[in-house]
């Protein structure tokens, strides 16, 4: 599951530096997001990644609809994201059986 979740964290990177490399002006409009391992030359935004994150996963934006492989960068990002966030929850009940076991 950790696996999961840090393929997922990965597959977003991939599609942030595409967007820091081949959409720098979409980039900036975003609030400048930094990944969770891609940090691109000048530091980058953690919060603008949070907001990015929410944003795109609502509402796919322009510059990605126009570019197959920034669609295709996309796609694996929610793939991997839903993947992650799933095997997030099929952890917790899992969690709490063993501290109610540990009680």
């Amino acid at each position: 599951m950790v696996g999961l979740l840090f393929t997922s964290l990965a597959t977003v990177d991939r599609l942030l530096k595409y967007q820091y490399e081949q959409h720098h002006e979409a980039w900036v409009r975003d609030g400048e997001p930094r990944g969770f391992f891609f940090t691109p030359e000048g530091g980058g935004s953690t919060w603008a990644y949070a907001k990015y994150f929410r944003r795109i996963v609502r509402v796919t934006p322009e510059w990605i609809k126009r570019d197959p492989r920034a669609e295709e960068l996309f796609k694996s990002a929610m793939l991997w994201n839903n993947l992650g966030v799933k095997s997030l929850w099929l952890l917790v009940p899992v969690i709490l059986a063993a501290m109610a076991l540990t009680r």
